[in-house]
């Protein structure tokens, strides 16, 4: 009896001491950060049990005729393996969970040479999971190496690699349709090739990486690395680079309804050769929380981002830097009726040979500015160092954020051109440069309704308009400020230029901007242009070299006063507040009006010079010319 009742110890002891051990094995494993399956085999669950045999067809064979609901099942690789393509896992409709890892160093699994098709098919109720282990394609097959129609898990240690599909036939890597689901912890996927989605493809289901690496893949057509359409996209972390496209989406293509929402993770060095260097979102959704978009490249728009057709792109962080495109947008470019929100982050030193060095907005496309910066961008010899808004009605709303530092030939902050439309509720413009329009250029047709926000310390170092110029345009300033901007020429802060342009200032101040050899420290109004004054301020403005230290109206210009005041102004010849030439026009709607030209310092001691030959009239009543005051 004595001894039963040690046995029955013993038995309880240990079974106690193996609870323990579980405990600590799991509590260790979480420690650790280890996956599920980790967890149940370093615990010795029962559910996931090895199966037996010598080689992988062995293993799978086992399994068909041993396979339970629900059950999960080992296979360990112990050696490289080349085999016959063409592997279906469909168990009816069994839910069963396939781990297969590699022994050692891990293990290839190769295609043999006269051999087509999928690697490994997964049906719907069928968990897939690689650890350590390799699977190598074959040129001109006909499938993916693997064919997600349910679940499929790559671990570290993983590389699908080398599978080239054959013309017309799309995902390189992996195949996902709207059952697959696939989640990319580690590993890598490279050397693939295919039509389009040239690492992998997704029409329906689900991606989610994060971590492992997709690199130097390719395709014919779309997406050298990842195509999503109409599926969803997550990325959290690991990098897609160095993968090219002869079409668009050098990195990734969103397409038809796709979704792709970036958390972390790197997006660089990828290459599309018609637009979306890095990405491009068409007729599909993308939402940047965070991560990198870096030194990718297009020949066409869109060097980092690019978005098309109805595509929306939402940006709330991240960074896109560094990328370049001979097009429009070397950071981002909205085209077609696409729209981008950006609501933060940061797009920086960014190039385009093309208009907007940082966004680029064209064809009834809007963008809408709300926080964040644009800065440090260039469009080489061309409009818009940090904003283009360039054809066909397309509207950037700036209520928020920086756009600063930016360089280009027009428009060193913003352009605006060919019936676009800029509404400023807010939001800085500076320290921007450009030959002509330091900060702002509105051109063409265009409108720019300036409401609120600041447009300071820009410089058109070759010609006029250091803070806005504008050129056959309309430009209505209800707020804001526009202070301490320098041009080289005539019209330090604001220049207007052709006969349909013209400046309404109602509110809002024009103030300490230098015209440094032109005219016209504040405003310069030229060729027919008019500058409309019902209320605002033109105040502390100079000019070193010339005349019109507030606002000088020139070439048949025309300058309409019912408000507002210029004052403190500085010319080193005549006209210190106002300068008006020989052949314009001149309305001031009453004495009072006139007197709100004052203590303006500086142009030969007159507040205001009216040359001979010009139009004036106080309250519609024609004044004595030349007349000063």
């Amino acid at each position: 009896m004595m001894l039963n009742i040690h046995f029955y110890s013993y038995i309880s002891f240990f079974k106690n001491l193996s609870s323990l051990i579980l405990i600590l094995l799991l509590f260790s494993a979480c420690l650790l950060g280890d996956d599920i399956e980790t967890l149940r085999r370093k615990a010795g669950n029962p559910q996931a049990e090895v199966v037996p045999g010598s080689n992988l067809d062995d293993m799978i064979n086992w399994l068909y005729d041993n396979v339970k609901n629900g059950g999960e099942y080992i296979f360990e690789q112990r050696a490289n393996e080349q085999i016959e393509m063409g592997r279906w896992l469909h168990f009816d409709d069994k839910k069963v969970t396939i781990t297969i890892r590699g022994t050692g160093q891990g293990q290839v699994i190769s295609s043999s040479l006269n051999s087509v098709g999928d690697m490994f098919g997964i049906s719907e109720n069928v968990t897939l999971i690689l650890e350590n282990i390799t699977l190598e394609g074959r040129n001109n097959n006909d499938w993916p190496l693997v064919y997600a129609g349910g679940t499929f898990i790559m671990n570290d240690g993983v590389k699908l690699i080398n599978n080239s599909r054959s013309h017309g036939h799309i995902g390189g890597g992996i195949y996902s349709g709207p059952a697959g689901t696939v989640i990319m912890n580690g590993g890598e996927i490279s050397g693939n090739y295919a039509t389009r989605g040239g690492a992998v493809i997704f029409q329906g289901g689900t991606f989610i990486m994060n971590g492992g690496i997709i690199k130097n893949n390719s395709s014919a057509n779309d997406g050298g690395g990842v195509s999503i359409e109409n599926a969803t996209f997550e990325m959290n972390g690991g990098t897609i680079s160095d993968n090219t496209t002869s079409g668009a989406g050098g990195g990734v293509f969103i397409y038809d309804g796709g979704t792709f929402n970036m958390y972390s993770g790197t997006i660089s060095n990828n290459t599309a050769s018609v637009d979306g260097g890095g990405v491009i979102v068409h007729n599909g959704m993308f939402k940047m929380n965070g991560g990198t978009i870096s030194d990718n490249s297009t020949p066409g728009p869109g060097g980092g981002v690019c978005v098309n057709h109805y595509g929306l792109f939402e940006m709330n962080g991240g960074i896109i830097s560094g990328n370049t495109s001979s097009g429009p947008g070397g950071g981002v470019s909205v085209n077609y009726k696409g729209k981008f929100n950006m609501n933060g982050g940061t797009i920086s030193n960014n190039t385009s040979s093309g208009s907007g060095g940082g966004v680029a907005v064209n064809a009834y496309a809007t963008f809408d500015f709300y926080s964040g910066s644009i800065s440090n961008n260039t469009a080489f010899n061309n409009a818009g160092g940090g904003v283009s808004v360039d054809g066909h009605m397309s509207t950037l709303n700036m209520n928020g954020g920086t756009i600063s530092g930016n360089t280009s030939h027009s428009g060193g902050g913003v352009f605006i051109n060919y019936y676009g439309t800029f509404n400023a509720n807010g939001g800085t413009i500076s320290n921007n440069t450009a030959e002509k329009g330091g900060g702002v250029t509105v051109h063409h047709q265009s409108t720019f309704y300036f409401n609120n926000g600041n447009i300071s310390n820009n410089s058109a170092i070759v010609d006029d308009g250091g803070g806005v110029f504008v050129w056959n345009a309309f430009f209505y300033m209800y707020g804001g400020t526009i202070s301490d901007n320098t041009s080289v020429s005539s019209g330090g802060g604001v220049f207007v230029n052709h006969p349909t342009s013209f400046l309404n200032l109602s509110n809002g101040n024009i103030s300490n901007n230098t015209a440094l050899n032109g005219a016209g420290g504040g405003v310069f109004v030229n060729y027919e242009a008019t500058i409309n004054m019902s209320g605002g301020k033109i105040i502390g403005n100079s000019v070193l070299n010339n005349v019109g230290g507030g606002v000088c109206v020139s070439q048949t210009g025309t300058f309409n006063m019912s408000g507002g005041e210029i004052y403190d102004n500085y010319a080193s010849s005549y006209g210190s507040g106002l300068f008006v030439d020989n052949n314009s026009e001149i309305n001031i709607n009453s004495p009072a009006s006139r007197d709100s030209i004052y203590g303006n310092t500086g142009g030969n001691g007159y507040q205001g010079y009216i040359c001979d030959f010009v139009t004036f009239r106080i309250n519609g009543a024609d004044q004595t010319v030349p007349t000063n005051w």
